[in-house]
């Protein structure tokens, strides 16, 4: 079976909004092979540990949802080789797209001009491999507390 694939194509900022130097572009994002994604999840995890960061017992038992919503808070507090490393993997699943059948790695200066590009281009590769987008994430935990309360 093929690795699940992604587009992301950054918008043009709405009338009023701050331009953004990477609007139009186009990015294809690949989910890692099973195994490498398994021993990045493992490292992310240790680093998260090594940082020392109060996460409840509710967001530890959410498992990777959990993860997406403190993770990279936490992976701040880590060993900053090892977290730039982490993140580098994570951009080596991300292509620009050229054109509509040339794509090529990231590795110009002018490949991503924004922070907020690179946010996103995150937050779409992990949604990738976890199979929800954070705003499905936050449908399930809002479902979650309401059958919670109802349940008391």
């Amino acid at each position: 079976m093929p690795l699940k694939t992604a587009v992301v194509t950054i918008e043009t900022p709405a009338e009023g909004e701050l331009p953004n130097r990477d609007a139009g572009k186009s990015f294809l994002l690949t989910e890692m092979p099973a195994l490498l994604a398994e021993r990045w999840a493992r490292h992310a995890i240790a680093a998260c540990i090594r940082s020392d960061l109060n996460i409840s017992d509710e967001v530890a038992r959410l498992g990777m949802l959990g993860f997406y919503l403190v993770g990279f808070q936490a992976l701040a507090g880590g060993d900053v080789k090892a977290v730039d490393a982490l993140m580098d993997q994570m951009m080596a699943q991300i292509q620009i797209i050229e054109s509509p059948t040339v794509t090529r790695p990231l590795g110009g200066d002018d490949d991503i001009a924004e922070v907020s590009t690179v946010v996103r281009l995150r937050k779409g590769l992990l949604e990738l491999h976890m199979g929800f987008t954070f705003a499905e994430a936050a449908l399930r935990l809002r479902s979650r507390a309401s059958a919670t309360s109802t349940d008391s």
